[in-house]
Protein backbone atom coordinates (compact mmCIF):
# COMPACT_ATOMS: atom_id res chain seq x y z
CA UNK A 1 0.00 0.00 0.00
CA UNK A 2 1.21 3.50 -0.71
CA UNK A 3 0.35 6.56 1.31
CA UNK A 4 0.38 10.31 0.74
CA UNK A 5 -0.45 13.53 2.54
CA UNK A 6 -3.98 14.57 1.59
CA UNK A 7 -4.48 17.88 -0.14
CA UNK A 8 -5.82 21.01 1.56
CA UNK A 9 -9.18 20.62 -0.16
CA UNK A 10 -9.80 17.25 1.52
CA UNK A 11 -8.56 18.35 4.95
CA UNK A 12 -10.55 21.59 4.84
CA UNK A 13 -13.68 19.75 3.67
CA UNK A 14 -13.50 17.50 6.73
CA UNK A 15 -12.56 20.24 9.21
CA UNK A 16 -15.16 22.75 8.03
CA UNK A 17 -17.96 20.19 7.68
CA UNK A 18 -17.43 18.73 11.14
CA UNK A 19 -17.44 22.19 12.72
CA UNK A 20 -20.60 22.97 10.76
CA UNK A 21 -22.11 19.72 12.07
CA UNK A 22 -21.25 20.71 15.65
CA UNK A 23 -22.95 24.06 15.21
CA UNK A 24 -25.94 22.82 13.20
CA UNK A 25 -26.03 19.05 13.57
CA UNK A 26 -28.47 16.78 15.19
CA UNK A 27 -31.64 14.95 14.31
CA UNK A 28 -33.11 15.97 10.98
CA UNK A 29 -30.12 18.10 9.99
CA UNK A 30 -27.84 17.67 6.99
CA UNK A 31 -25.01 16.04 8.97
CA UNK A 32 -24.92 14.10 12.23
CA UNK A 33 -23.28 15.87 15.12
CA UNK A 34 -19.85 14.50 16.13
CA UNK A 35 -19.80 12.82 19.53
CA UNK A 36 -18.27 14.55 22.54
CA UNK A 37 -14.93 12.74 22.22
CA UNK A 38 -14.44 13.89 18.63
CA UNK A 39 -15.56 17.42 19.51
CA UNK A 40 -12.90 17.55 22.24
CA UNK A 41 -10.24 16.41 19.79
CA UNK A 42 -11.39 18.97 17.21
CA UNK A 43 -10.35 21.89 19.41
CA UNK A 44 -11.64 25.44 19.16
CA UNK A 45 -11.54 26.16 15.44
CA UNK A 46 -11.71 24.43 12.08
CA UNK A 47 -8.24 25.74 11.23
CA UNK A 48 -6.82 24.12 14.38
CA UNK A 49 -8.63 20.88 13.56
CA UNK A 50 -7.38 20.97 9.96
CA UNK A 51 -3.81 21.25 11.24
CA UNK A 52 -4.42 18.30 13.59
CA UNK A 53 -5.73 16.25 10.65
CA UNK A 54 -2.68 17.23 8.61
CA UNK A 55 -0.25 16.25 11.38
CA UNK A 56 -1.85 12.84 11.86
CA UNK A 57 -1.65 12.26 8.10
CA UNK A 58 2.03 13.29 8.06
CA UNK A 59 2.66 10.94 11.00
CA UNK A 60 1.20 8.02 9.03
CA UNK A 61 3.14 8.86 5.87
CA UNK A 62 6.40 9.17 7.81
CA UNK A 63 5.78 5.74 9.34
CA UNK A 64 5.23 4.33 5.86
CA UNK A 65 8.23 6.17 4.39
CA UNK A 66 10.85 6.62 7.15
CA UNK A 67 13.13 8.58 4.76
CA UNK A 68 10.58 11.43 4.99
CA UNK A 69 11.08 11.86 8.75
CA UNK A 70 12.74 15.21 9.32
CA UNK A 71 12.70 15.88 5.58
CA UNK A 72 9.25 17.24 4.74
CA UNK A 73 10.22 18.04 1.14
CA UNK A 74 10.14 14.28 0.47
CA UNK A 75 6.56 13.80 1.70
CA UNK A 76 4.31 12.50 -1.07
CA UNK A 77 1.21 14.59 -1.66
CA UNK A 78 0.61 18.13 -2.82
CA UNK A 79 3.82 19.78 -4.03
CA UNK A 80 5.01 23.13 -5.34
CA UNK A 81 6.04 23.60 -8.98
CA UNK A 82 9.61 22.64 -8.06
CA UNK A 83 8.47 19.38 -6.41
CA UNK A 84 8.73 20.37 -2.73
CA UNK A 85 6.05 19.37 -0.24
CA UNK A 86 3.41 22.03 0.22
CA UNK A 87 2.40 22.30 3.89
CA UNK A 88 -1.24 22.55 4.92
CA UNK A 89 -3.09 25.85 4.53
CA UNK A 90 -6.52 26.32 6.06
CA UNK A 91 -9.32 27.87 4.02
CA UNK A 92 -12.83 28.45 5.35
CA UNK A 93 -15.81 27.06 3.48
CA UNK A 94 -19.03 29.03 3.25
CA UNK A 95 -22.19 27.34 4.47
CA UNK A 96 -23.53 27.23 0.93
CA UNK A 97 -20.45 25.26 -0.14
CA UNK A 98 -20.56 22.64 2.63
CA UNK A 99 -20.24 19.14 1.18
CA UNK A 100 -23.21 16.84 1.03
CA UNK A 101 -23.09 13.96 3.48
CA UNK A 102 -21.97 11.42 0.90
CA UNK A 103 -19.14 13.68 -0.31
CA UNK A 104 -17.98 14.14 3.28
CA UNK A 105 -18.17 10.38 3.83
CA UNK A 106 -15.88 9.75 0.86
CA UNK A 107 -13.44 12.48 2.00
CA UNK A 108 -13.20 10.89 5.47
CA UNK A 109 -12.87 7.43 3.92
CA UNK A 110 -10.02 8.61 1.68
CA UNK A 111 -8.32 10.46 4.54
CA UNK A 112 -8.47 7.45 6.88
CA UNK A 113 -7.07 5.23 4.14
CA UNK A 114 -4.05 7.54 3.80
CA UNK A 115 -3.59 7.48 7.59
CA UNK A 116 -3.72 3.70 7.96
CA UNK A 117 0.02 3.24 8.45
CA UNK A 118 2.07 2.20 11.46
CA UNK A 119 0.26 2.74 14.73
CA UNK A 120 -1.80 5.75 13.62
CA UNK A 121 -4.98 3.65 13.58
CA UNK A 122 -4.66 3.37 17.37
CA UNK A 123 -4.78 7.15 17.93
CA UNK A 124 -7.94 8.66 19.46
CA UNK A 125 -8.50 10.94 16.44
CA UNK A 126 -8.34 8.02 14.00
CA UNK A 127 -10.79 5.98 16.07
CA UNK A 128 -13.13 8.95 16.56
CA UNK A 129 -13.20 9.62 12.82
CA UNK A 130 -13.98 5.95 12.17
CA UNK A 131 -16.92 6.25 14.57
CA UNK A 132 -18.12 9.43 12.90
CA UNK A 133 -17.79 7.83 9.47
CA UNK A 134 -20.03 4.98 10.66
CA UNK A 135 -22.60 7.43 12.05
CA UNK A 136 -22.47 9.35 8.80
CA UNK A 137 -23.07 6.16 6.79
CA UNK A 138 -26.16 5.40 8.89
CA UNK A 139 -27.34 8.98 8.41
CA UNK A 140 -26.93 8.71 4.64
CA UNK A 141 -28.88 5.44 4.45
CA UNK A 142 -31.65 6.75 6.68
CA UNK A 143 -32.17 9.74 4.37
CA UNK A 144 -32.92 7.58 1.32
CA UNK A 145 -36.42 6.93 -0.03
CA UNK A 146 -35.67 3.20 0.06
CA UNK A 147 -35.10 3.36 3.79
CA UNK A 148 -38.31 5.32 4.31
CA UNK A 149 -40.30 2.77 2.28
CA UNK A 150 -38.75 -0.31 3.91
CA UNK A 151 -40.90 -2.09 6.50
CA UNK A 152 -39.99 -1.67 10.14
CA UNK A 153 -39.17 -4.86 11.99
Amino acid sequence: MSSFVCDDKTLNKIANALFYAVQNGGYGKSLPQPDEELQNIMGDSPSEFGKTLYLMNVNAVEQRYPDCQGNPDNLPGQVTNDGKHLPYTYKATSISMMPRAIVLYKAIQSYLYQCFEGDVDKLPLFKALQEYRSALACHIVEQTPEYEKAPWG
